[in-house]
């Protein structure tokens, strides 16, 4: 089953839901929020982004393997070769999505993106793993909503916080003559 086949079917519901109903549950939470066509394209971004994790993955192809040592191998392989390249590409889209934002913009906004983009990163992995592992997806589907889908959305809140607080000019080295990039 491809993955956009999926979408209408019961694994598709089960994999974008979890996604957006956190997204809904953090814009909820702004008190003034940014625009809804920005927080859409970041989670749509956030999900495409996933094409990126090959280009991302390769400046760190030559430290993945440590000969004779298997464990170390393993934990090289988690942190450079999975979660270092996701979170790359997920900053790279907060990034692009707030890039062109207003000079009077709720740095909260920057926050929400990121999230956004987190949540779409998660929802379209979600949907890879239920369609490839479609025998057992009720489970999958369950275990991943509580699990990966809040912590990818975590990582984008962090990451955009971060962000904000750079182009606020309040962050450790930030240019403090051209706030707004």
């Amino acid at each position: 089953m491809l993955l956009l086949q999926a979408l209408p079917t019961s694994i598709g519901v089960a994999a974008i839901a979890p996604a957006l109903l956190l997204l809904w549950l953090v814009i909820a939470a702004d008190e003034r929020p940014g625009p809804p066509a920005r927080v859409w394209l970041a989670f749509v971004l956030g999900a495409a982004s996933i094409s990126l994790l090959g280009i991302a993955r390769a400046p760190f192809a030559a430290i993945l393997a440590v000969p004779g040592n298997p464990w170390m191998t393993q934990g090289l392989r988690s942190v450079f070769g999975v979660a270092a390249p996701e979170e790359i590409v997920k900053v790279l889209v907060i990034v692009a999505v707030s890039m062109r934002r207003r000079n009077l913009a709720d740095p909260m906004d920057t926050v929400i993106y990121g999230a956004a983009a987190g949540l779409g990163f998660a929802a379209y992995e979600n949907l890879a793993y239920l369609v490839l592992h479609s025998d057992m997806w009720r489970s999958l589907a369950a275990l991943r909503s509580v699990l990966t889908v809040p912590f990818h959305g975590a990582l984008g809140i962090i990451a955009g916080a971060y962000i904000a607080i750079a182009r606020a000019g309040t962050a450790l080295g930030a240019n403090r003559h051209h706030r707004d990039w």
